[in-house]
């Protein structure tokens, strides 16, 4: 590479770079800062809601989220007074403020937000944590805005671990009553009830003053086991911490304690069933989370479980065995030194490293024996695998750099030479043609590099010069020598194959078209026999009836019923006249014998007085019809007799399909360029898979002998037919149950040297043709 090319590459590498650089800076600049509001009841110097709020941090820590921390320190001034200050100061410190969400942790900040979360941070959503008060939770999931994590201290787990481990201790239980609600009082006393009848001394000490606590602890016997729950006051009314008193208890006294809290491990308490703060804290990272993602998040509590954890040198301190403690439990100070494994482990690791050895040099010695026999096996197999190669049925080359040096039996004959020793140290490029040798080179130099040259389609060139189409492939070899192996393909056996099986695949096609044409003629033809064979009936039975009432001389007193078969007669004789009619146009259709006159005609006169002259019919059924257009006259070319049919038949089967008390609107829209003639119905519709196939020839929705509605399956395929004639378009829409909307576009356009041709309005002209097209629907 010159100089020159690695500057450009050297200043198109810094570019990008910068490039890049500055579009990480900008999505960074323009990514979107999370608040995020931590308000403690205590502060951060108790370990509780240090641990608490160092879980919430593991989770929201990150570029993204400003976090900020308030601590309430309700210990200082628990009163309204107080509460009404801290108000007044987050209103003006966090006025322009909008925060994503705010945890508060503890009881007292939730009575807070209870008084002021209407007016303080109204549009943030608040997550609570470390709630165990039942008729705080309740209040909390009925607030929408609110969320909490509940941790309930187990009172009872705590108790009956307590009497397992130390089983004939007075249990004392010394509690500040003005810290504790009544749902956990009631708790305790249910236990001490439970205890009694089962000869435990339970004791518990509701006293605020820490003195009179102690002073009780020494009229005790020794044998006590302390639980603590609360804290308490001294005579000063300063506040005197859990962790003091369990110390005392524990270093002075010599009495096993135990608590509630995972903080209170290492200040002396043998340990219990706990709440972990750090965990509490770190599920309350997860949850806010989940809210910040989607504020109309429905799920508005989550549960933070407990955990049997022990405090190593206070079990050593009591002589409590770790195998009495529950299954699972958390050893907190446990020694992990070597010297503390005890010398059975360590002759059994010894064993255990010995018998590794010996399994390692048994698999060793079996693998070097199986080595020996591939070696073996390799060896004798060589001359097989030349073997297979010479009889491979496409043609194998290999070359170092394009300097042939193998090449397999298939290959010679392919390229028409005699031996190896034609080709042999002669170049590839002379066997394939010049066009290709750019494409060569290219291949070769990635072959070099160890990448894998997939089938091309290449010009082979034979020893007597002739060109033959070849597929080749390249690998290089898998080891140190530097040669590639190359397939090559003859490619007029592959596209003659693929010729056939194209062929093929088009012989079926044809066939399975042909069959599905055959058995929609069959099916045809079996309702064609159907459609004549009731008319036909019909007719001679009517015939054998009028016979008779002439025998009988009958036929003046029953006048009225020989009118009404008559009309029988004459109804199912324009059916046949119909179907005959139809199976004429659609054979014209097939021969391409139908043709239609186009005429200049006002297409709104034509297609209204079409409408019009079916209206008392459609009254009589009791089916209401309405006309409508937007304009009075547009001349245009169209077949009148072909507008006809169209219409009446759209008209005959929206009857057949609706209902006594429905609908039928017709809806003339004349545009620029087209003309669209809308028949809607709200009658029972069509069903959506059936609407792709009822304007195919021999289609019928109801196939059935004994449907509904008479039908031959070629009317609407003829409609079709006559708009395709006029160039236009008939499209379906339909609503299962609802109705359905037959739209007709036709193209504006006229006839030259035609004069123009009113449609006038006349009534006894369209009857004939209302009487044939409407003969499928029983009116009589």
């Amino acid at each position: 590479m010159t100089n020159k090319n690695k500057f450009w590459c050297l200043f198109i590498s810094i570019l990008l770079s910068n490039m890049l650089f500055l579009c990480n800076f900008y999505s960074f600049a323009e990514e979107k800062m999370n608040h995020i509001l931590i308000i403690n009841s205590q502060n951060m110097s108790i370990p509780y809601t240090h641990d608490v709020v160092r879980g919430i941090y593991s989770n929201l820590r990150g570029k993204n989220n400003i976090i900020h921390v308030e601590n309430m320190d309700i210990q200082i001034k628990p009163d309204h007074k107080y509460f009404d200050t801290l108000y007044n100061l987050y209103k003006y410190k966090f006025k322009n403020y909008n925060f994503d969400i705010i945890i508060a942790t503890d009881e007292d900040a939730y009575y807070f937000f209870e008084k002021y979360g209407d007016n303080l941070f109204e549009n943030s959503p608040i997550l609570f944590c470390g709630i165990n008060e039942p008729s705080i939770l309740n209040k909390i999931q009925s607030n929408k805005r609110f969320y909490v994590v509940e941790q309930s201290i187990d009172i009872e787990k705590t108790l009956n671990l307590a009497n397992k481990i130390h089983p004939n201790n007075t249990i004392f239980i010394p509690v500040d009553p003005k810290l504790l609600s009544s749902h956990y009082m009631k708790l305790l006393n249910n236990q001490k009830k439970y205890y009694k009848d089962k000869g435990v001394d339970i004791l518990i000490y509701y006293e605020s003053n820490i003195n009179k606590v102690l002073d009780k602890m020494n009229t005790l016997k020794p044998d006590l086991t302390l639980i603590t729950l609360t804290e308490f006051k001294t005579d000063n009314n300063d506040n005197y911490y859990m962790n003091n008193l369990i110390q005392f208890a524990s270093n002075k006294k010599n009495i096993p304690s135990y608590s509630f809290w995972s903080s209170m491990i290492s200040t002396g308490i043998i340990g219990g069933s706990l709440c972990d703060a750090y965990d509490l804290g770190n599920t309350s990272g997860r949850f806010a989370l989940k809210i910040m993602k989607n504020p109309k998040y429905d799920v508005h509590k989550v549960s933070n479980k407990n955990k049997y954890m022990f405090d190593y040198n206070q079990l050593t301190k009591f002589n409590i065995p770790i195998n009495n403690l529950p299954l699972g439990s958390k050893i907190k100070n446990k020694p992990s030194n070597f010297y503390s494994i005890s010398k059975d482990m360590i002759y059994a690791f010894a064993v255990y490293i010995i018998l590794l050895l010996i399994l390692v040099i048994f698999i060793l010695l079996v693998n070097i024996n199986k080595i020996k026999k591939l070696q073996k096996i390799l060896k004798s197999s060589t001359e097989d695998y030349k073997n297979l190669i010479e009889f491979l049925p496409f043609g194998i080359l290999v070359h170092d750099k394009g300097n042939i040096l193998f090449a397999n039996s298939a290959f010679l004959k392919l390229f028409r030479y005699k031996d190896l020793d034609s080709i042999r140290n002669t170049s590839l490029y002379n066997y394939i043609h010049k066009d290709f040798h750019e494409k060569i080179k290219e291949r070769l130099e990635d072959q070099q590099k160890n990448i894998y040259s997939p089938y091309i389609e290449e010009l082979g060139i034979t020893s007597d010069g002739e060109l033959i189409d070849i597929e080749v492939c390249a690998y290089p070899s898998s080891d140190d020598k530097n040669y590639t192996v190359a397939v090559v393909n003859d490619l007029i056996e592959k596209r003659k194959a693929e010729k056939l099986k194209n062929k093929i695949l088009e012989e079926e096609k044809r066939l399975k078209q042909a069959l599905e044409y055959d058995k929609l003629k069959t099916e045809f033809f079996s309702n064609l026999s159907h459609e004549l064979k009731t008319p036909l009936n019909l007719i001679f039975s009517i015939t054998q009836l009028i016979e008779s009432n002439l025998k009988n001389d009958q036929l003046v007193c029953t006048s009225s019923n020989t009118s009404h078969h008559i009309n029988i007669l004459k109804q199912n004789c324009y059916r046949m006249l119909r179907l005959v009619n139809n199976l004429i146009d659609i054979t014209k259709l097939d021969c391409g014998y139908f043709n239609i006159e186009l005429q200049n005609h006002n297409i709104v006169s034509l297609v209204e007085n079409i409408t019009l002259s079916v209206s008392e019919y459609i009254k009589n059924k009791q089916i209401s019809l309405i006309f409508d257009t937007n304009v009075e006259e547009k001349i245009m070319a169209v077949d009148p007799n072909a507008i006809e049919r169209i219409i009446l038949n759209l008209l005959s089967n929206a009857i057949k399909f609706t209902d006594s008390g429905d609908s039928i609107i017709v809806d003339l829209l004349i545009e620029e360029e087209y003309v669209t003639i809308s028949i809607k119905d709200t009658g029972i519709g069509i069903p959506k898979d059936k609407l792709k196939i009822i304007f195919d020839r021999f289609r019928q929705v109801d196939k059935s002998l004994t449907r509904n509605r008479e039908g031959s399956g070629i009317g609407l395929s003829l409609v079709k037919s006559l708009i395709d004639m006029h160039n236009g378009s008939i499209d379906v829409k339909s609503d299962y149950g609802y109705g359905s909307e037959f739209i007709i576009k036709l193209p504006v356009t006229t006839v030259d040297n035609i004069n123009k041709v009113d449609s006038v309005y006349v009534k006894d002209k369209y009857i004939e043709k209302i009487n044939i097209e409407f003969s499928d629907i029983y009116s009589i």
